[in-house]
């Protein structure tokens, strides 16, 4: 069977990238001659900067039937995580937190923590009373919260001592205007719902009305492009998408959609044959080569990871869908042509290695071809290897 436990990883880069466009576009259409920055990865999973102060974002892609309770080891953690932030910032009201998550809220029950803490929970669920963003509900449930996430920060980050202490000793009121700082959002849209919003700030922003139809999903892809190679950067400065970014990203879609064509071979990744060889990359490989190293195995896999990654953000886009159908066209042939002429169903490493260096760099001499006249939305040639080896992952492709 297909290993798909990568799914999930997938599907919360792709939240991430798509909040902080989100975040971009909201802002700017709000108040274009205001600067706003975002970045994934830094600080927590979502961080936008403007000029009203900053927010400190946490995603949590889960099963829309499960529920979260105060007790909940994700929503505890979140609480250390923003409460160190909040201290780092020496208590600026002008920081904002955000738990965002597409599950919903169950209601408390006992358990070790509140025994051991001697609370009385309360009839309605805490999670409640903190996302109603009510000071008199939030007044009501502070210092129940207030214990039972001291006592988890104290048992799991017990060499913080500072930070302890200044739990220990921080008033109710300055607790409470903490709580009042983060926003809690259960029950939020699956994923597909999010790029659909993305798609509609984008249509109406103002950097749009100049360009021709049909370039939001250029403008999407490459804004999730841009940042996702950014969180890449280790100086945190570089990290940060800006508006002038933004207004690039636009401006590149007008040259692309004036300069080149959209290869229409699109239309035909749907043609193809669905796959019924439901091997992965793993077993594909070791069924013609049985010592293949575990280790360059390992790599490959993340190679397929990658392109399934880089797929989860542009799966709509005509452009991908015609550098896709292009590549699996050539790789397809051009593997076939390589194992039948060998006439054998056994391999060593490096006849296989041979193979997909080959394949690689042929495909990349075409690519580089069609280029000259198509736009693909993408210029990396790393992104031909990748998909490559996922085609074979994902059950299109096979040695034998």
């Amino acid at each position: 069977m297909i290993d798909r436990e990568a799914s999930g990883l997938i599907e919360a880069l792709r939240l991430q990238k798509l909040r902080a466009i989100e975040y971009l576009l909201a802002n700017i259409n709000a108040n274009i001659e205001k600067n706003v920055a975002v970045a994934i990865e830094l600080y927590e999973d979502v961080y936008q900067k403007n000029e009203d102060g900053e927010i400190f974002e946490q995603n949590k892609n889960y099963d829309p039937d499960s529920k979260f309770t105060l007790n909940s080891e994700e929503i505890l953690k979140s609480f250390c995580s923003f409460i160190d932030i909040w201290t780092f910032n020496e208590f600026s009201p002008d920081i904002k937190f955000c738990f965002l998550s597409t599950n919903s809220i169950g209601k408390e029950s006992s358990s070790t923590r509140t025994k051991k803490t001697g609370v009385i929970l309360p009839k309605e669920p805490l999670l409640e009373e903190l996302a109603s963003l009510d000071e008199g509900r939030i007044k009501t449930v502070a210092q129940i919260v207030k214990d039972l996430v001291a006592d988890f920060y104290a048992e799991n980050y017990s060499e913080e001592k500072s930070t302890i202490e200044f739990l220990s000793k921080l008033s109710f009121d300055s607790w409470v205007n903490f709580l009042m700082q983060i926003t809690w959002i259960f029950g939020f849209p699956e994923v597909n719902e999010v790029e659909k919003s993305v798609i509609d700030k984008i249509r109406s922003c103002s950097y749009y009305s100049s360009l021709d139809n049909n370039q939001e999903e250029t403008i999407k892809s490459k804004l999730m492009e841009l940042i996702e190679k950014k969180s890449l950067e280790k100086d945190r400065l570089f990290k940060l998408v800006q508006k002038a970014d933004v207004q690039i990203s636009f401006q590149n879609a007008i040259y692309t959609a004036k300069s080149l064509q959209i290869d229409e071979v699109h239309i035909l990744w749907d043609t193809i044959e669905k796959p019924t060889d439901f091997r992965n990359l793993n077993d594909k490989i070791l069924q013609v080569c049985p010592d293949f190293n575990k280790e360059r195995l390992k790599q490959l896999n993340r190679q397929a990871a990658i392109a399934k990654v880089f797929e989860s953000g542009h799966k709509s886009s005509s452009q991908y869908l015609a550098l896709k159908y292009r590549v699996f066209n050539f790789c397809e042939t051009e593997l076939f042509t390589k194992t039948e002429s060998k006439s054998k169903s056994i391999f060593c490493q490096e006849e296989i290695e041979t193979i997909i260096n080959e394949i690689t760099i042929n495909c990349i001499k075409e690519f580089e071809d069609l280029k000259k006249d198509f736009s693909y939305g993408v210029e990396r040639n790393s992104i031909i290897t990748e998909l490559f080896i996922e085609f074979i992952d994902s059950c299109y492709l096979a040695f034998d």
